[in-house]
């Protein structure tokens, strides 16, 4: 598990919630922040005040730090935190919170639920856990309902219009219930003291509980200082579970949600958890024990923060959920990448994006380079287009000789191989070449004419054309199929290191970018000549060596191993493309690959950004050069699994 302590600069959490779910994060100072549960992917809720974890025993302590209530900040704790997706764990003082949300292979019911379970432990004492109202809205309406052993939190006012329409429960499996109590500090203090509201909650919830004298309040808000929360108060350890329930079509989310196929709201949810708590956790995905294992887990991160799944089983990862919510944006290392998990996890959900992304097709063969923006039914030629990108096209048809090798699923390629045949022939028996307006997935890099990522991108998805057709019998494609492949790889510029760059402008800076195509092929098992990859992967580390100044791997390295500054994307570092290009290193034996890949992992760790991992970052700072949030990319390194069932199949 990765580990901070609560004094550390971590500024998302692990994320919990189920695929497509929405998500919370707990923080490391014991918080929860950036709630993207009411289908509010573009604008998270930055913090629910009023959760807590109290302890009372031989001292009285909130398992947190930098506690908000006002005259009780002494009882913060220093904290310790650690995690490895889609688990959390929380220690301080005598007591220990463990969270998780369940990510079963096969099981893509339990793995959708929009909901988290925690355990909290102490050695002797009292456990009390509150959790806030945010249902609707705007705050009028809000009101707490009790039920067995916790509450339901619904908005009585809300409209149907309200993407945060719908209701919360939060249960646990022993304990006295208080459903109902006003967060905030009387308004006279507050307004005396030129305070905000947020500023602060009341202590008065607290002393009354430590003197044996709290009780609930009832009603609904009516005034906008009624912010409600719940409690539940237990002995020693309890389980619970917050779940929530927002299937309210809007805007932002044109659609109602899978989990809805299955329950009818949050307490249902809730209840069916708690009933397979145990169960669920014993089964929630764990590579504890193999090679790279704690960075696996943590890079499938996006399956909860950046995920749609909805009730008729539609399937997507948004580019960046805040900044550029695209859907399944394809090319360059992103969907292609970040949906390595969910071939592994739930390869039903791959066929159906395939199945999207082939009726997507142009009338003239070109492939989109996403489905929509906040939608499934509005595809995008590129964020430079026009032109047409070289790579999206080249792009799928890797993707579904993927899923072929895959699931053998034959019948898939049959179905939907006159759309396949269409992306093929949209090359026009031809490389693309570049036209100087980022018309690829380096958007922001203006070369032109040839290119080393084009170019062998065309090469290793023409053999991948090959093996389709070959496979549904069409003898005529396969042959065009492999003098293209033919023709590509006589047009790669071999220096006698490693394939140059690109045309104009001129450079001997080597762009990792070339080596995109051939971990596609090393994944495939498609032919290439492994050792001319060999060397000029060695000749990357080499260079990426010299530059000791660095944090992190430039797309673009120059000899003296610094950052070829021709574009923000040659200087700054895809940590998407250097795990691949690492990974790639390691199938082929230079084990001197996984320096290169721990220091980019480093980089991560110590700033904080293993949870939401930007799309590029500055290679001498180490920060976000551009801030894409929750990149879709992030998973690349789960080609090593896919890889292995490949082999297996």
């Amino acid at each position: 598990m990765i580990r901070y302590t609560s004094k550390e600069v971590l500024d998302h959490g692990i994320p919990l919630g189920g695929i497509g779910a929405g998500k919370v994060e707990l923080n490391n100072k014991g918080k929860m922040v950036n709630l993207t549960i009411f289908n509010n992917w573009q604008k998270p809720v930055t913090g629910m005040r009023g959760f807590h974890v109290f302890i009372m025993g031989e001292r009285n302590y909130f398992l947190e730090d930098d506690v908000i209530v006002k005259g009780l900040e002494h009882m913060s704790t220093l904290l310790t935190y650690e995690g490895e997706y889609p688990f959390v764990k929380i220690s301080g003082g005598d007591a220990q919170l463990t969270a998780f949300t369940p990510i079963i292979r096969n099981d893509l019911m339990d793995s959708s639920l929009p909901a988290f379970g925690l355990t909290v432990k102490t050695k002797k004492g009292i456990i009390a856990i509150s959790v806030a109202n945010l249902v609707g809205s705007f705050i009028i309406g809000r009101k707490n309902i009790p039920i067995k052993n916790g509450f339901k939190m619904v908005n009585v006012k809300s409209n149907d219009y309200d993407p945060a329409k719908g209701d919360m429960t939060f249960i646990c499996d022993s304990g006295k219930v208080i459903h109902q109590y006003n967060i905030n500090l009387p308004p006279q203090e507050v307004l005396k003291n030129g305070w905000v509201k947020e500023l602060y909650e009341s202590p008065e919830p607290w002393l009354r509980l430590m003197d044996g004298n709290l009780f609930p309040l009832n009603g609904e808000a009516r005034g906008m200082w009624d912010d409600f929360a719940g409690m539940v108060i237990s002995q020693d350890e309890v389980k619970c579970v917050l779940s929530w329930y927002f299937n309210n079509p809007t805007h932002s989310f044109p659609y109602t949600h899978y989990y809805s196929n299955f329950f009818k709201d949050s307490e249902e949810v809730a209840r069916y958890f708690l009933e397979k708590f145990d169960e669920l956790e014993k089964k929630t995905i764990k590579f504890p024990d193999r090679p790279f294992g704690e960075i696996i887990s943590n890079l499938a991160y996006i399956l909860s923060s950046s995920t749609w799944l909805t009730k008729d089983s539609r399937f997507g990862i948004m580019e960046a959920p805040e900044a550029l919510p695209l859907l399944n944006t394809i090319g360059g290392l992103t969907y292609d990448a970040g949906s390595l998990p969910v071939l592994y996890l739930f390869p039903e959900l791959e066929r159906g994006v395939l199945e999207m992304f082939l009726k997507a097709i142009r009338e003239d063969g070109y492939v989109p380079h996403d489905l929509g923006y906040l939608t499934f039914e509005a595809p995008t030629d590129g964020t430079t287009a026009p032109p047409e990108w070289k790579d999206t096209n080249l792009t799928l048809i890797l993707e579904v000789y993927r899923y072929y090798k895959v699931t053998k699923d034959i019948e898939f390629l049959r179905e939907f191989y006159p759309y396949i045949l269409k992306a093929f022939s949209w090359l026009r028996d031809k490389v693309p070449l570049k036209e100087g307006s980022g018309d690829d997935a380096f958007d922001v890099n203006p070369v032109k004419g040839y290119d080393s990522y084009i170019t062998s991108m065309t090469y290793i998805a023409s053999e991948a054309m090959e093996k389709i057709a070959e496979l549904v019998g069409d003898k005529d494609t396969a042959e065009r199929a492999r003098r293209l492949a033919e023709k590509s790889l006589k047009e790669l510029r071999w220096n006698g290191k490693f394939y140059e760059a690109w045309e104009e402008p001129r450079t001997d800076a080597l762009f990792l970018g070339q080596f995109i195509a051939f971990w596609w092929a090393e994944l495939l098992d498609l032919p290439y000549d492994k050792d001319k990859i060999r060397t000029a992967l060695r000749e990357a580390y080499t260079r990426i060596k010299k530059g000791k100044h660095l944090c992190c791997v430039p797309n673009a390295i120059n000899l003296d191993g610094s950052p070829y500054e021709y574009s923000p994307q040659t200087k700054s570092s895809w940590i998407r493309l250097v795990f691949a290009t690492a990974t790639l290193g390691l199938w082929l034996g230079l084990e001197e690959w996984n320096e290169i890949l721990e220091l980019e992992w480093k980089a991560l760790v110590e700033r904080g950004m293993v949870w939401n991992q930007p799309s590029r970052i500055n290679v001498i700072t180490g920060f976000p050069d551009v801030y894409l949030d929750h990149y879709i990319g992030s998973p690349v390194i789960w080609g090593i699994l896919v890889k292995e069932i490949i082999k297996e199949v």
